[in-house]
């Protein structure tokens, strides 16, 4: 990590670029995690999750309170994390991410989840982090990746709304990405408002009103109908049952001679 990496995460607080207010605490992203968890996380509560760039613990915290049982998190920054442990979340540990996922045994989780992570990585890192990740998760696991959207309507305020970020996708990219890792299953899907109070229902309402014409346009355009209008979203994809890797290794134990008793 560069210099001026280090002095930036390591400010990630007090510059107001990560956290939120320790007296608001967690309930702000409440309704968007919750929903989250509720339509994406498997109901089994004794699954293995590693939050990757857990930040405050928001995530960690929302997941103890639906009695998931098995949580840890990381993140690079010192005061993201003083900030999670001041909440009581002592799931949530400091350390590099290539430090963190090599030290992590393969096929050992269920799930990982990467929010707003994989844009702060350059190509390069995003390929090692990738493999890595397939690694850890268990044959059936899946990673859930939220990032900018760089083809959504205010994308681009999130794109360069950091300076730690190096790239951003659209649901096309990322799944050129997770199908070369060797992931299957991918889907994407809009990060929009989650209704859940009058405030929040008008939003919603004007956010399906509001898209309307843009994925018109859209479709008009490409002739397709999954324009994701969001300024993030949010993908899954799994890990299949057999990786190619143990395919191989399976088709060289057949073929190889037995040996002599």
């Amino acid at each position: 990590m560069q210099e001026w990496q280090k002095r930036l995460y390591n400010a990630y607080v007090s510059s107001n670029q990560g956290g939120h207010d320790a007296s608001i605490g967690y309930s702000v992203r409440g309704p968007h995690i919750n929903s989250f968890i509720s339509r994406h996380i498997p109901a089994d509560r004794k699954i293995k999750i590693l939050d990757v760039g857990c930040g405050a613990g928001d995530m960690i915290y929302w997941l103890k309170q639906a009695n998931y049982k098995n949580i840890s998190g990381f993140d690079i920054s010192p005061e993201m994390i003083d900030l999670a442990h001041s909440r009581g979340i002592p799931e949530a540990y400091l350390s590099d991410i290539n430090q963190a996922l090599s030290n992590t045994q393969s096929n050992s989780l269920d799930v990982v989840i990467c929010f707003d992570i994989f844009e702060h990585l350059s190509k390069c890192e995003l390929f090692h982090i990738s493999d890595e990740i397939f690694r850890i998760l268990k044959p059936n696991g899946t990673i859930f990746i939220h990032t900018p959207n760089a083809s959504g309507i205010f994308g681009d305020s999130i794109r360069y709304g950091d300076i730690t970020h190096e790239i951003s996708f659209t649901a096309t990219s990322m799944r050129q990405l997770l199908r070369t890792i060797g992931f299957e299953k991918v889907s994407s899907f809009e990060d929009k408002p989650i209704p859940h109070g009058l405030k929040s229902t008008i939003r919603a309402i004007i956010w399906a009103v509001g898209t309307l014409g843009f994925r018109l346009l859209y479709a008009a355009e490409t002739g397709k109908f999954n324009y994701i209008a969001s300024q993030n979203f949010l993908t899954s994809a799994t890990k299949p049952a057999q990786s190619l890797s143990s395919q191989f290794e399976a088709q060289t134990d057949l073929t190889a001679p037995s040996k002599p008793h």
